[in-house]
């Protein structure tokens, strides 16, 4: 919100520097307020025109320094800028009553112009007024201002408001020509952009500013209106110019031209001309047309200022756009197709190309195109460094313009051939190490502004955070695939291992009971003792193998998820442990337990190890074990408290590894495998698992299981 009120601040701020400086010559008088209403400029004819000064009359309501009502009945009218800012759109009253400081009382139209900015919020309002007491215009006359402002208001592209403009002017003022020329950037050339009343082609009409250029140079350089009336004598003026010793050309016709005043600066001419009947031009017509040329200047600024804040629309959208495709998308192509449309929608040129380095080639290769033949692609797929715009922009490292690749012919030959004439290439850094270039093409002579060549840039280096990203999950991907084939191979071989294992242990165990019970006594007690040990260690490797099958398991024999009732698989965990807590007396507990996604076989296996393992880790008192679940974003946190043997915190991760014991097998029986089992079905269910403990006061394991609806 505040960005937004600096931005609707900021805009209301450039329009009144230009009422400031843009119609200060203007007969009217010029009134700005912002958009609370109150009075923020006003030049001298408003000054003048309501007795008020501006230093006196700033922040106070417009409607108290400008007093208006109708001229037949002297009610007062709603105020304009009132109206225009409620309604959001220009409010025009005509013979109004403008009662003044001093109670003088004058006949006026008024124009009152809400001001947007680009996200058409009303920023303020400009308000014209037009003394009529002393100076009648015809209604014709009237009118043609009528619509000549409107023209100013609307959002027409520069060309279509200027022609609306000159046609207005054409047709009220009886003139047989009328145009428009812009000061080159560069300050060279003035350029027409727009002509009423000649076929001549626009780009033909341009003019040199300096002595060869004229009358209109003149007018230019001086900031004065020159009007030539087809008298033989010629006008001091117009003796600039070598050109204007050709004086039967200048009788043959009546031309004025006026400079394009906006913020200050002079940007161009207004050109009108009397051929055909090579009437005069009044002063009231001058007067006229120097009206008319403010308002094609204050047209044209707007203009400029309207479609500039389009271009940095375009340009913000496709940084946007891009940058989301490269958060978004881990797919290259789709990065640099995204970011080459994006670009060129953005900077409106006709084709473009992201060149690639492809090292182990030693060349650039193109890997995306838009607007250009196959032909061209086909002939000029690959340019090693040094080759072509794009091959010099990698090998120098730095931004590359060609305004008219006519004057380069030895860059691109090619690229003349498929009628390409402007270029403009950014070098693409990853870690600032060139990976690439990006071109954009237009097929008009173009010159490319800083803030394109600010855009390009920074698709750029988009692009080249998106190659290292892609490189990173490439090599991620590959980590993970390699991780996923030797964890498999492990899996395969634990399986393998374990199943192949059981029937030679099987065999050996068989024969171990067959002689201890044949031959038990018969000898010695150390061979009885030696036979024990035997039939002690086939159990303890058959219950290893098949503990160690059910660990290999837990990964590639699972079921698929499905709601599971917790309360169903605790109670079938407890049943499965009756001897067990029957045999110590334990009381095993537990709260409410919600139901949850899951694989039904191994939560009741977990529930029933870390009940289990309370049971058979417990102090002298009778094991007291309770099972909680609580609620938590995203997940339930389940806990198995019990009233045991305390663990020290410094074996917490270690208890979770496969064979690790902290107690000698003959104090507590068991392979160690029990948590390690846990802790796979816990992180195969997207959970985690962990411990703490307390010495005297026993040991609660946490697990959580992600809350999947």
């Amino acid at each position: 919100m505040a960005l937004h009120k600096h931005q609707m601040e900021r805009t209301l701020r450039m329009s009144e520097q230009w009422v400031a400086t843009t119609l200060t010559s203007i007969s009217n008088a010029v009134m700005a307020a912002d958009h609370q209403g109150c009075l923020t400029l006003m030049n001298p004819v408003a000054e003048a025109l309501t007795g008020w000064r501006q230093e006196e009359a700033a922040g106070k309501p417009v409607a108290e320094v400008f007093q208006i009502g109708n001229d037949t009945t002297q009610i007062p009218s709603r105020s304009p800028v009132r109206q225009a800012l409620a309604e959001g759109v220009p409010v025009r009253l005509a013979n109004q009553i403008l009662i003044a400081k001093d109670g003088t009382e004058k006949v006026v139209d008024v124009s009152a112009v809400p001001v947007k900015d680009d996200k058409e919020n009303i920023a303020g309002v400009v308000l014209i007024v037009q003394d009529i007491t002393e100076r009648k215009r015809a209604e014709q006359m009237r009118e043609a201002l009528y619509r000549a402002s409107l023209v100013i208001q609307e959002p027409h592209n520069l060309e279509e408001r200027v022609n609306r403009l000159l046609t207005t002017a054409q047709t009220v003022l009886e003139l047989d020509r009328v145009k428009v020329l812009l000061a080159d950037p560069e300050g060279q050339w003035l350029q027409a952009v727009a002509s009423i009343g000649t076929t001549e082609p626009l780009e033909t009409i341009r003019v040199p500013i300096g002595p060869e250029g004229g009358a209109i140079a003149q007018a230019y350089l001086t900031r004065q209106t020159i009007v030539w009336d087809g008298r033989e004598s010629v006008p001091q003026a117009l003796r600039f110019s070598p050109p204007y010793d050709q004086i039967e050309a200048l009788r043959s016709r009546v031309f004025a031209n006026l400079p394009l005043v906006a913020e200050g600066r002079v940007i161009g001419i207004l050109g009108a001309d009397r051929i055909q009947s090579r009437r005069p031009l009044d002063p009231a017509t001058v007067e006229l047309l120097q009206l008319f040329a403010a308002q094609a200047a204050i047209a044209i600024a707007s203009a400029r200022l309207f479609e500039e804040m389009e271009a940095t629309n375009r340009r913000r959208l496709a940084l946007n756009q891009v940058a989301q495709t490269v958060n978004q998308s881990l797919n290259l192509q789709e990065v640099l197709d995204a970011a080459l449309d994006a670009t060129l929608n953005a900077v409106e040129v006709e084709g473009g190309n992201i060149r690639l380095w492809d090292e182990p080639q030693g060349v650039l290769a193109v890997a995306a195109f838009r607007g250009m033949s196959e032909w061209y692609i086909d002939q000029r797929r690959n340019f090693k460094p040094g080759e072509g715009v794009a091959g010099k922009v990698f090998e120098r490292g730095e931004t590359f313009l060609v305004e008219d690749m006519e004057q380069y012919p030895h860059l691109n030959e090619m690229a003349q051939r498929d009628g390409v004439r402007s270029v403009a290439s950014v070098p693409i850094r990853s870690r600032d190490k060139m990976v690439g270039v990006m071109s954009i093409l237009s097929h008009g002579q173009r010159r490319f502004t800083p803030p394109e060549i600010d855009l390009l840039t920074a698709i750029g280096n988009q692009i080249g955070t998106a190659i290292e990203n892609a490189r990173l999950f490439e090599s991620i991907a590959q980590g993970k695939l390699e991780l996923e084939r030797s964890n498999q191979e492990l899996e395969q071989f634990a399986y393998v291992a374990s199943h192949d294992l059981q029937e030679p242990l099987r065999m050996v165990s068989n024969y171990i009971r067959l002689l201890a019970r044949r031959y038990k006594g018969r000898f010695d007690a150390d061979a009885d003792e030696f036979i024990d040990y035997a039939v002690d260690g086939a159990k303890r490797m058959q219950t290893l193998i098949q503990d160690l099958l059910a660990y290999s398991r837990v990964g590639t024999r699972g079921r698929e998820f499905e709601p599971t009732d917790c309360e169903g698989i605790f109670g079938q965990a407890v049943a499965n442990l009756q001897m067990s807590v029957e045999e110590c007396g334990a009381v095993v507990t537990h709260d409410p337990l919600p139901t949850v996604r899951g694989d039904g076989t191994q939560l009741s296996q977990l529930f029933q190890n870390l009940i289990g393992n309370a049971i058979k880790f417990r102090s002298e008192k009778p094991p007291a074990v309770h099972v909680g679940a609580t609620r938590q974003a995203g997940a339930w946190l389940f806990s198995v408290r019990d009233n045991g043997i305390s663990i020290d915190l410094g074996h917490a991760e270690r208890i979770f590894l496969i064979f690790q014991r902290l107690h000698h097998k003959t104090e507590y029986p068991g392979t160690g495998i029990g948590l390690a089992i846990c802790k796979r079905i816990v992180e195969r269910h997207g959970g985690r698992i962990w411990m703490q403990s307390e010495p005297g006061e026993g040991t609660t394991f946490y697990f959580t299981i992600p809350d999947r609806q």
